[in-house]
């Protein structure tokens, strides 16, 4: 099993998430939890950098598109990057 490893950074309503590793039904649940208790708080753009990841599988895909979905709703709003 490959090793993941996710960072997250927040300055001036921008929320930053790096990920390491693959990306799956095990590994994303807590990277969205984390990403919701940010902007439950307030709104924000978070910004995913996927330049280091090395897969990422549907349940990843999923949960990018609900997050994004309830940014938008809210205010905020998502970038991603690579």
């Amino acid at each position: 099993m490959e090793n993941t490893q996710t960072v997250i950074g927040q300055q001036d309503g921008v929320l930053v998430v790096r990920a390491v590793g693959i990306l799956d039904e095990k590994t994303s649940p807590p990277i969205f939890a984390q990403i919701l208790r940010y902007t439950h708080e307030a709104p924000q753009i978070v910004v995913i950098d996927l330049s280091t990841i090395t897969g990422a599988k549907t349940p990843f895909l999923n949960g990018l598109i609900d997050v994004h979905n309830y940014l938008v709703k809210n205010g905020g709003d998502m970038v991603l990057v690579r």
